[in-house]
């Protein structure tokens, strides 16, 4: 028959055949909250209760992307100061300084509350480059902005993103944006976006099977015009689409989608008299 060691008797048992009981009560030093559990006491070992109920390191400040040494996680730079137009590559990916909260953007700021600030998709030409970031407008619309630069040195795939063509889409305009990206809608065109010294800026959109076709304008600047393979759109319309439904808390793309699909299919029927 197994024999049990008393319960107040706190030792361990000696032999395999003995049962340990633990003691009703843990000591006072255990009762205040601030050790090992009552419901684990006694621990096998004091350091294996402490590993057990010791918070994670955190970094400074309780940031789970540093390490003990202070060092914040931070990808590879896009380019020279964090530019991403100096890359070269097709998306960019720049997290937003720590600390910072993504205010409504200036023209030339960029970022929004979804995405870091240098994030974009940017697709080349053979005569200009276009590239597409979230953006805020001034009055705190969540939008995307255009950027489109000719070329300026072909054997090194440079584009001039010095004297680029810089618009943010409307509320009236992404939308439509949105519909051709994704194929549902054969094209777009709009105008009137006011720059500098009042210039006049413009774009263009026309879905070509393989590829949507991107001309952008502006007064007293060459066009820009890039073919954006479709692949390359989808995710642009993606990225438009996630951007857009910020604006509407509770708005999903199951229900964006559908009903853009249906205004398209309506406004090109024709009208019955």
């Amino acid at each position: 028959m197994t024999s049990f060691v008393s319960q107040q008797n706190s030792s361990k048992p000696s032999s395999w055949g003995e049962r340990w009981v633990a003691p009703q009560q843990p000591p006072s030093s255990m009762q205040d909250g601030n050790s090992c559990p009552t419901e684990q006491w006694p621990p096998a070992n004091q350091e294996y209760c402490d590993q057990q109920h010791r918070p994670a390191p955190q970094g400074q400040n309780g940031n789970p992307h540093q390490s003990g040494q202070g060092q914040q996680y931070r990808p590879a730079p896009q380019g020279q100061n964090g530019n991403p137009h100096q890359s070269g590559q097709g998306q960019q990916y720049r997290p937003a300084p720590q600390g910072q909260g993504q205010q409504g953007s200036s023209d030339e700021a960029g970022g929004n509350g979804l995405y870091p600030r240098f994030f974009g998709i940017k697709a080349h030409g053979t005569k200009a480059a276009i590239y597409f970031t979230p953006d805020t407008t001034k009055s705190g619309y969540q939008t995307v902005a255009i950027e489109a630069a000719e070329m300026l040195i072909p054997a090194e795939k440079k584009y001039n993103w010095n004297q680029k063509t810089r618009l943010q889409l409307t509320r009236s305009e992404i939308l439509d944006v949105i519909a051709v990206m994704l194929g549902l809608s054969p094209g777009c065109e709009f105008g009137n976006h006011k720059g500098a010294n009042n210039a006049v800026k413009s774009f263009t959109m026309k879905h070509q099977g393989k590829s949507v076709f991107i001309s952008v304008s502006e007064s007293g600047r060459p066009i820009k015009a890039v073919p954006v393979p479709v692949m390359e759109a989808i995710q642009i319309g993606h990225m438009i689409l996630t951007v857009y439904i910020q604006n509407y808390p509770g708005l999903s793309p199951d229900v964006v989608v559908p009903t853009l699909a249906r205004a398209i299919n309506g406004r090109a029927a024709p009208q019955q008299s």
